[in-house]
């Protein structure tokens, strides 16, 4: 099967190069799609969770595609590009590739019937009884245009949920659910629940560990549980008195707190568990950043360094520790009181107290994004967000502002501490208060407006807990941009890249096993045997495969070189079995595109490589 192609639009200040290829495994197993009038080459794959490369993927499975942009004549990787991704699902009554890519670039956005790879959702969990024993996951749409249409699915979770996360490498959401013993999954954005472990007897926390997740049971004593992205249990770690905190110090590594002040540190790559003695973790545990801080016996905060963990740095702060916040790049922690209206920012770094900050009521919960830290309140609607951009050096202080929200000061009695979630990529955070279904968006920054952003409606359920799910191509390194992916229907979809007027769009078609994989194949354009070669005369024959119905009987077949822009229209009629003979001379060696100009239908192009 040859790779599909191209067609060259001139008419813009710059030469956009759209490259398309056949929705086959192997033409996204070639990989190379176009290289555009920008200079810029695009390779892709698909890759399985593992990451391992795959050339097919079955619905209901979780994958990443990979897109790498290279420099086409230096042969290096592309810097300094943010290009846009979606998918969308091939079908004969749908636009073409190209055409959907030039109305995303023309109305900034894409269509409701393809899937992006760059949208920020916010998962809900709660129950319209407030029992709490009936609850759902909501999904909501934090970039839908429509805000009474933002609810992309609710699932029900047949109980009352204890802990949950949403995984930062696999798109699903764990649940853990202390009075079945089970740990649900919940598909993102799309919804649908499966038991994802069972038999446990109080599962209580759930942490993720790279592609896999760790959960903390309680079993007489208390125990960790490792399990892969499968399901499948991996190893048992036992403790002895039961588990307080889950903590993770970085990506790859998860420090369970044992009631006594003992801990297991768990990294991904380690054959055994390290240890920590009884009484050496205390109170309140976080971490982050490679650090891991708990509570001294003097008012004081202690801080251990993952690459040496025997050793603890104690951080008078001159408070009674009740919490513990530590930034995910571990430069700075929060330690705040349940007995006084105080937080003491530590610079973790210098092992010192950066400042201490008078708050309007007790600290609830704390949270960073970008630069900022921000602390919710107990009774008052009030969010201090607090600036550390500004503190470079000891001397410096930083920016502190208060956002009041619009609602009436109400005591938080419940036990869950997961009303705020954060997202990096917009350095901002969510909050909801007790009581309230409405969640307000916060910015990181000091001197801004002391009013929230935008609020967000999260209508059926007054929501208990409340997370972030940002789906994004992540620049892994340079040129070199992953996403996360999941789908649920079978069949043939492509995935469509663009840097941008003047730059490079590109197209890539790959296949789905599953339900809906049988329906009938996208129409194609595909040569016939050897091309002509380079400045001779001959004639190249090409096969329609898969007709459209509404393609009339006389075709235009355009040709475009790849390379330097130059094209050419040919009149063409299609014989027994869409076959085709074109007299034509290619002016050079190089890579051509061919495709037929028509409105009845997609056809998908084909790839012609010429020889001297």
């Amino acid at each position: 099967m040859q790779l599909a192609t191209v067609r060259l639009r001139s008419g813009f200040p710059c030469i956009l190069a759209m490259v398309t290829l056949a929705a086959t495994p192997e033409a996204m197993a070639q990989g190379v799609f176009a290289s555009g009038a920008s200079g810029v080459a695009v390779t892709a794959s698909l890759i399985d969770h593992e990451g391992r490369k795959v050339e097919r993927i079955g619905a209901n499975e979780d994958f990443r595609i990979v897109l790498s942009f290279t420099d086409a004549l230096q042969k290096t990787p592309a810097a300094n590009l943010k290009p846009a991704a979606w998918v969308r699902r091939v079908a004969p009554d749908r636009p073409s590739c190209a055409n959907a890519a030039w109305i995303a670039r023309a109305t900034g956005a894409i269509s409701a019937d393809d899937i992006p790879l760059e949208r920020s959702y916010l998962i809900s969990i709660g129950s319209a009884d407030l029992s709490g024993n009936h609850d759902t996951l909501r999904v909501v749409d934090l970039d839908h245009r429509l805000k009474s249409a933002d609810q992309i699915s609710v699932t029900p979770l047949g109980g009352h949920a204890d802990d949950f996360i949403v995984h930062p490498i696999l798109p699903r959401a764990f649940i853990a659910q202390q009075t079945t013993g089970n740990i649900l999954a919940v598909d993102l954005p799309w919804g649908h629940a499966s038991r994802f472990a069972q038999g446990l007897t109080q599962p209580t926390m759930i942490a993720p560990l790279g592609n896999h997740i760790v959960v903390a049971d309680h079993d007489g004593g208390g125990r960790l549980i490792k399990f892969d992205a499968s399901g499948a249990q991996l190893a048992t770690i036992s403790i002895a008195s039961g588990i307080s905190a889950l903590v993770r110090p970085n990506n790859d590594t998860v420090a369970a707190a044992a009631k006594d002040g003992s801990a297991i540190v768990i990294a991904a790559g380690d054959t055994a568990p390290r240890r920590l003695a009884a009484g050496s973790l205390n109170g309140p545990v976080a971490a982050g950043g490679g650090v891991i801080a708990s509570t001294g016996p003097r008012q004081e905060v202690l801080l251990r360094w993952l690459d040496d963990l025997d050793r603890a740095v104690p951080v008078p702060v001159g408070i009674a520790i009740d919490g513990l916040f530590v930034r995910d790049d571990g430069r700075y922690l929060v330690a705040w009181s349940a007995r006084e209206p105080k937080a003491v920012i530590v610079d973790v770094a210098r092992a010192r107290i950066a400042g201490v900050v008078r708050t309007d009521d007790l600290v609830d919960e704390a949270a960073a994004a970008g630069s900022a830290i921000f602390l919710t309140h107990r009774t008052s609607p009030t969010v201090i967000v607090i600036d550390l951009a500004s503190t470079p050096s000891p001397e410096a202080a930083f920016a502190e502002r208060r956002v009041r929200l619009p609602l009436v000061a109400g005591a938080n009695r419940e036990q869950s501490r997961s009303r705020v979630a954060v997202s990096p990529a917009t350095a901002s955070m969510l909050t909801v208060r007790p009581g309230s279904n409405v969640a307000y968006a916060i910015a990181s920054g000091g001197g801004l407006s002391d009013a929230p952003m935008a609020a967000v409606a999260i209508r059926g359920d007054q929501p208990r807990m409340i997370a972030r799910f940002d789906q994004r191509m992540v620049e892994t390194s340079t040129g070199r941009f992953e996403a996360n992916l999941r789908l649920a229907k079978g069949g043939a979809y492509e995935v469509v890249s663009t840097t941008g007027a003047g730059g490079t769009t590109t197209c890539a078609g790959f296949s789905v096993d599953g339900p809906g994989a049988d329906e009938p194949p996208p129409a194609a354009l595909r040569v016939v045997g050897k091309p002509p070669s380079a400045n001779v005369p001959g004639t190249l024959a090409l096969a329609l495969d898969n007709w459209p119905r509404a393609l009339p009987g006389g075709l235009v077949i355009r040709i475009d070189d790849l390379a330097f822009g130059w094209s050419a229209r040919v009149a063409a009629k299609p014989g027994r079995d869409s076959a085709m003979a074109l007299p034509f001379t290619f002016p050079r060696e190089g890579r051509y595109a061919v495709s037929v100009e028509a409105a009845g239908g997609r056809i998908a192009p084909a790839v012609v490589d010429v020889k001297p």
